[in-house]
């Protein structure tokens, strides 16, 4: 699956976008335990960004898939 990272997520991961191989659909903690096992730094991100699957936001029951687009999008503020 293609992962992008955007905002704090991209610079905890220190770049935009990664891949990320599985064989069977995973559900979004093993997306989080993935991630921050090749970026410790996102771990500080977890309880607090959400993941996209698609352009769609994932609820915490989704699957991922290896042909999925997968989005770690940190809370966002503006004026």
């Amino acid at each position: 699956m293609k992962i992008l990272f955007f905002a704090m997520a991209r610079e905890a991961a220190g770049c935009a976008s990664d891949e990320l191989q599985v064989p069977e659909p995973i559900a979004a903690d093993e997306v989080w335990a993935a991630l921050i096992a090749k970026y410790p730094a996102l771990a500080p991100l977890r309880g607090v960004a959400r993941l996209s699957r698609n352009d769609e936001y994932a609820d915490a029951d989704a699957r991922f898939a290896d042909a999925d687009v997968v989005a770690v999008i940190p809370p966002v503020s503006g004026g």
